[in-house]
């Protein structure tokens, strides 16, 4: 219900709010203290642990999709059942304060291409040697595979091949400026290994303990 009233308020905001003025300045305000809760709370429950350097952050590329709960949100929780302080952030929240990674030892990053905001993460991470580990869950980081006899997205969805081969190359780049990478297979672990040579691992999917007692439910 409650989802379901904010919702309502949201729509009824737009509609009398002009673009500009919420893409100008509530968005921004909204996802500034967004960020100030998030981090306050991150770093009050973890203080000794960051004053010490043995936190790890992750950010995520693209957190509306299901990977997200994949690749981040299931790691992280193991990472906080280990006792390790960590959190996830949008990016766009750490690029508009990146001082959100100066106390974490671990940098995983996910999904990202290279773009001058990540460049200044990478460098900053760099400066404060913090390890940085490249996340990816598909088979993009290789330009010459764009094309349709290969690529579903040129294929079925029309996207350009020119867009996606530059793409590809902006991951690969990103890769590049990492300590390692990390895949869900094997495939793609030693594709990436063998084509940037960078050091891959493989770290699986998996299942939470919720998604095990609602399987459980449902085949019983």
């Amino acid at each position: 219900m409650a989802n379901q009233i904010f919702a309502s308020i949201k729509r009824f905001l737009k509609k009398i709010i002009p673009e500009f003025v919420l893409f100008t300045w509530i968005f921004p305000i909204r996802d500034f203290i967004k960020f100030k809760i998030i981090y306050f709370k991150y770093f009050q429950k973890n203080w000794r642990a960051l004053k010490l350097k043995k936190g790890a952050i992750f950010i995520s590329g693209e957190s509306h999709t299901p990977g997200h709960i994949y690749r981040i949100e299931r790691y992280l929780s193991t990472y906080k059942d280990l006792g390790i302080a960590s959190e996830w952030f949008e990016a766009e929240i750490v690029y508009a304060d990146p001082k959100v990674i100066d106390n974490c030892r671990i940098l995983i990053i996910w999904r990202i291409p290279l773009n001058r905001h990540l460049e200044v993460i990478l460098k900053r991470a760099k400066s404060n040697n913090i390890i940085i580990i490249y996340d990816l869950d598909d088979y993009m980081f290789d330009p010459t595979i764009a094309i349709p006899e290969i690529t579903d997205a040129i294929r079925f969805k029309g996207i350009d091949i020119n867009y996606l081969k530059g793409l590809y190359a902006k991951i690969f780049d990103t890769i590049k400026e990492c300590n390692l990478a990390t895949s869900p297979t094997h495939f793609l672990s030693a594709k990436m290994e063998d084509l940037t040579q960078q050091p891959a691992y493989t770290l699986p999917n998996g299942y939470d303990y919720e998604t095990l007692v609602l399987s459980t439910k449902l085949i019983s």
